[in-house]
This record gives C-alpha cells, sequence and structure tokens, in this order.
C-alpha cells in the first residue's frame, strides 16, 4: 500500500530516468510515431533541398568567362518567357570593339545562339575574359562605361552569380514551371507531414490514460507527466529527425533526376546538398514532435488517478473550449479561403485552394468527437443487423478518439486526391478552352506529371499512415479482443469485427475528405470561369479517385485484419502434448515437484 496519499508529489525528480524507463518500455508502441517522424523529415528534407536548388543557374557555356554584357530585358513570366532581340550587326561590332579597348580585359567572345557567319546569327551574349591580377569591379565599371558609349546602354554587365540572367528562355520557362511544382509539393508534403506526426503522437498518447493514470496513482503530479511526454517526444524526434534529414538528402538526387526527365526542371538542374535546408528540416521534424507532443500532453496532464481503473479509449470529455474555437475558426476560415479564391490572381490561385483544403481539414479533425458519431451511425446502419456489423458499429462509436485517429489518413487521402487531380484537370481543361491545339499534348503530359507528383506527395505518405495508425490501434486492443473470445465471440468473428471496423472508418474518412476538397475545387472553379469569360466544368478523374479509395480500403481492413489476427492467435506450447516427451517431461515435471 501507498503511504502518501494518491495527488501527493514524489520528494524526488522523476522525469528525465522515468522517461527513459517508460520509453525502453514502449519502443514497440513508439515505432509507428519514429515511422511517421522520420518518413516526415525526409519529405521536409528533399523538398527544401529541390527548393533551395531550382534557382537559375550560371549557364555551363558561361562558366569560365568571369564578365557577360547581356542584351536588354530578361526572360520572365511577364514577356511569356521569349528570347529577347538580338542585337544589329552593326552594334554588335561596335559593341566589340568598345570591349576590347576596355583596360584588363584579354578577350572579347561574342556568343552566337544560332550556327551561322557572325553577326548573322543574333548575338545576344557577349563574354569578357580578364586578364590575370585585373580587379574584377574596376574592369565591370569600365565596360559598362563602354556598352553606353558604344549606344547600347539598354545592355548590362553581369558578374558572379548575376551570370545566371544569362540563361536560355527555355530554361527559365522551364525553372518556373519546376518552382511551381516544388513549391506545392513542399506545402503540401510540409502539411502532410506535420498532420501525420502531430496527429499519431496524439492518438498515442490516447491509448496511455490508464498509465498516465497509475502514474497519478503514484503520486506523479499534472506536470510531471507533461515533461515526460515532452521527453519522450524529443527523444524520439531528435533520432527520427536525423535519420529523415539523412534519408531526404539520400533520395533528393533521384527525385531530381525524375524532374529532369519529366519536363520540369532542364538539363542543368542538379540538387546542391547544403547544410542548412538539412538543419532546418531536421528542426522541423523535432518541431513536429513537439507541437503533437503539446497537444496531447495537456490531455495527459488532465488525467486523474481514477482513470487507471477506467478504459482509455472511453474516458474524459473529447471536447474542450479550446478545441471547439479552434475547429470552428479553422472550418470558417476554410470556408472564407475557397470563396475568396474565385478573385484571387493566376498566381496564387494554387496556393490559395491549398491553403483553404488545409484550414478545413484542420477544422474537421479538431471537430472529430462531434462528427464522426452521427457517420458512424448512418453507415453502420445497413450492416447493423448482422452481429458482426454491429459490433464494428458499436466498437467505433465507443471509441470516438480511436475511430478519429484512424479515420484521420484516409480523409487526408482521400481529400488531397480529390483536390489535386480535381484542381489540375479542371485547371487544364479551362485553358484548353482558349488555348491552340498544337502544344495540347506537351500542356497535358506536363500537367498528368504534375498530378501524379502531387498525389504520390500526399497518398503514399498517408497511405503509410493508416497502416501505421490501425497497427497502433490493433496493438492496443489486445484485452478488448481477450474480453470478446471469452464472452463467445469466434477468433472469425472478432477478426471480421476489426475488418468491418476498418471499412467503416474508411466510408467515414472518405466522406470527410469529399468534405475538404469540393467547396476548395468549387471556388477555384468560380475563378477559373470568372477569368476565363466562360464556364469551367469542375473534372474529377473518378477513375482516380476510386483506385486511391480502393486502396485505402485495402491497406485498412489488410493490416486490421493481420494484426488482429496476430493479436489473438494462440501462443505456442511450450511442451509437447502426446508422445513419450510429453510423458517424460510430465514425469520430469512430478519430479521435482515440492
Amino acid at each position: 500500500m501507498l503511504n502518501r496519499p494518491l495527488n501527493r508529489p514524489l520528494n524526488r525528480p522523476l522525469n528525465r530516468p522515468l522517461s527513459v524507463s517508460l520509453l525502453r518500455g514502449r519502443w514497440t508502441g513508439l515505432a509507428g510515431t519514429f515511422a511517421a517522424l522520420c518518413l516526415g523529415a525526409a519529405i521536409l528534407t528533399a523538398s527544401a533541398l529541390l527548393l533551395t536548388s531550382a534557382g537559375p543557374r550560371v549557364p555551363a557555356r558561361y562558366a569560365a568567362v568571369p564578365l557577360l554584357v547581356r542584351g536588354p530585358g530578361v526572360p520572365g513570366e511577364e514577356n511569356g518567357f521569349a528570347e529577347n532581340p538580338p542585337w544589329s550587326p552593326g552594334t554588335t561590332e561596335a559593341l566589340v570593339r568598345a570591349l576590347a579597348s576596355v583596360p584588363g580585359v584579354a578577350a572579347v567572345l561574342p556568343y552566337r545562339s544560332a550556327p551561322g557567319p557572325y553577326g548573322a546569327d543574333g548575338v545576344r551574349v557577349i563574354g569578357l575574359r580578364t586578364e590575370p591580377g585585373a580587379d574584377l569591379s574596376a574592369v565591370r565599371a569600365a565596360a559598362g562605361r563602354a556598352v553606353r558609349d558604344a549606344g547600347a546602354g539598354a545592355a548590362r554587365v553581369l558578374a558572379g552569380e548575376d551570370r545566371a540572367e544569362a540563361e536560355p528562355a527555355a530554361d527559365a520557362r522551364t525553372r518556373w514551371i519546376g518552382m511551381q511544382v516544388l513549391t506545392a509539393m513542399a506545402l503540401l508534403g510540409g502539411f502532410v507531414s506535420v498532420f501525420v506526426v502531430a496527429s499519431t503522437f496524439a492518438f498515442r498518447v490516447v491509448q496511455r490514460r490508464r498509465e498516465f493514470g497509475l502514474l497519478r496513482v503514484a503520486g506523479a503530479t499534472s506536470r510531471q507527466v507533461r515533461l515526460i511526454v515532452y521527453g519522450e517526444a524529443l527523444t524520439v524526434g531528435v533520432v527520427a529527425a536525423v535519420a529523415g534529414a539523412l534519408l531526404g538528402a539520400a533520395v533528393a538526387p533521384a527525385v531530381g533526376g525524375v524532374l529532369v526527365t519529366a519536363g520540369f526542371e532542364p538539363a542543368s538542374f542538379d540538387v546542391r546538398i547544403t547544410p542548412l535546408p538539412l538543419a532546418g528540416a531536421v528542426a522541423a521534424g523535432i518541431a513536429a514532435g513537439l507541437l503533437g507532443a503539446w497537444s496531447a500532453s495537456g490531455r495527459a496532464a488532465r488525467v486523474r488517478p481514477l482513470e487507471a481503473l477506467r478504459d482509455h479509449t472511453a474516458g474524459g470529455t473529447p471536447m474542450t473550449r479550446l478545441r471547439w474555437i479552434t475547429g470552428v475558426a479553422s472550418v470558417a476560415g476554410g470556408l472564407a479561403l475557397a470563396a475568396a479564391s474565385a478573385s484571387a490572381r493566376e498566381d496564387a490561385l494554387v496556393n490559395d485552394v491549398l491553403v483553404a483544403a488545409m484550414a478545413l481539414i484542420i477544422g474537421l479533425t479538431l471537430l472529430s468527437p462531434v462528427t464522426l458519431p452521427p457517420l458512424v451511425r448512418a453507415f453502420a446502419w445497413p450492416v447493423s443487423r448482422s452481429a458482426v456489423g454491429m459490433l464494428a458499429g458499436r466498437n467505433a462509436l465507443a471509441a470516438v478518439r480511436r475511430t478519429a485517429a484512424t479515420a484521420a489518413p484516409v480523409l487526408l487521402t482521400v481529400g488531397f486526391t480529390v483536390l489535386v487531380t480535381g484542381m489540375v484537370r479542371t485547371t487544364a481543361a479551362a485553358y484548353a478552352m482558349g488555348s491552340a491545339a498544337a502544344g495540347q499534348a506537351e500542356e497535358d503530359r506536363l500537367v498528368w506529371l504534375f498530378t501524379l507528383l502531387l498525389v504520390g506527395v500526399s497518398a503514399g505518405y498517408s497511405g503509410l499512415a493508416i497502416v501505421n495508425t490501425q497497427v497502433m490501434a490493433a496493438s492496443a486492443r489486445v484485452r478488448e479482443f481477450a474480453v470478446l473470445r471469452l464472452s463467445g465471440a469466434t477468433r472469425r468473428q472478432v477478426i471480421a469485427a476489426t475488418a468491418a471496423e476498418a471499412v467503416l472508418v474508411t466510408g467515414i474518412g472518405t466522406t470527410l475528405g469529399f468534405a475538404v476538397a469540393v467547396p476548395a475545387l468549387l471556388g477555384m472553379r468560380a475563378g477559373l470561369s470568372q477569368k476565363a469569360g466562360a464556364a469551367v466544368p469542375l473534372v474529377i478523374p473518378w477513375p482516380a479517385v476510386a483506385g486511391v479509395v480502393i486502396a485505402c480500403l485495402v491497406l485498412a481492413a489488410g493490416a486490421a485484419t493481420l494484426f488482429t489476427y496476430g493479436a489473438i492467435s494462440p501462443p505456442r506450447p511450450r511442451f509437447p502434448r502426446s508422445g513419450k516427451a510429453a510423458r517424460g517431461a510430465g514425469k520430469g515435471m512430478a519430479k521435482h515437484r515440492p
């Protein structure tokens, strides 16, 4: 028996040693959190490295020349990435003579953009090779004066990294397309990573209510329980973030090669491994783990000692005032952003739609304890006449937090799949209404590849999260399965009920995913219709969406079935049941029996 009151604090600090001991004893349960953090950090690292490597480069053709004289204008979106007009033959000759007389210039190299005689093929760039030991700044200033004296005052003298402005217009256009793709990938990947990590860690803390109740019985204070959660999150987060950063750095060059092959980056694109993106991804991974711990530690700290006697899935009030306020504000903000996207600029339309969907996902996830029970009753009603269907519906309804945690990755997967595929296809349909058919095949290819990349980032990681949450849920239900077996349920019925519950959760997540994507898509379609001056159809590729939903169903039901079967399988006998060996073992046991 304890010799002190239940809520009396312990006399010695227990947070760090107890956190380590709990972490050692719970490493199998924390494997899901580690996997989510590691993959999230890998996505963040790869996205950051690709983004920082996607800027303009000094073309290899000009790499050995320290100074370049560039014609007027710079290729960019504002002029449709058209090449700047070349100098006339007379202006080119005057520039060459004037630049050759500049002190410190060893050679003047007119770069011709196409084969042909000098002066007739369009010279747009002139390189200046300096003499050894020449002051580059002084030569650059003198070359600028020479350009103005030659009558080409709009030309610019470029040095260092500024020479990247001499990049061909075709490469500049490709890099601009790639930047849009990488920005969307980074935004989507970052949100999916943080969302999955936070929800996984919160689900793990919810599963341990009884354990935290026992700690409170032993005398742990609310502050000590909170610090235990933070200690575990920090330990797992540091290891997982470092491992994920190394993994992301390893796969980033391969992803860069895919972008070049797909036509989203020019052939000169290569991934540069720099320390700043790696450090930022590690810090973001640790912050994501601590964010999940922050949202869950308050719930863990509020666990009372009597929670040790309750079921961890049923105790406590699911909705708090802060959760109500944040959830309603997120849903209202998401709907407002979806409506505002109808008047957004064309270059900001995609990001506005993505942010609107993210706000809706956060809001519906926070409000899931309120929105899920009606959905569970609606989806369980058709199968409630059978024992297995009734058991699946009652389990999903009784454990709302578990249902919300397992439905969240399905919501994320289906929501972003419908959003991205519908967004890209609807945008392509709007552009096809006002463009010629000549370049339509190439545009369709790039659009479809863009769709596959975005869906792969969101659905791939979320699919792993589906398996992860199902495994975590099944591993915490061993006692529940044992009670069902003792109540008369067969092993097949228990497995069937768990699989039916996974199917039910998948249907709920799919419904919420459409509820997230459709408002954002309607706002985007209104914006495209306003810009096109005609009604733009909302195009959703149903075969692709159906394939993703079926994949979620297979992953959820398959993971639940496999791990439920493993959880309720009888242990192997330690001794033979028959034969001479069994009789010998029995005699040996009788001989040593006191």
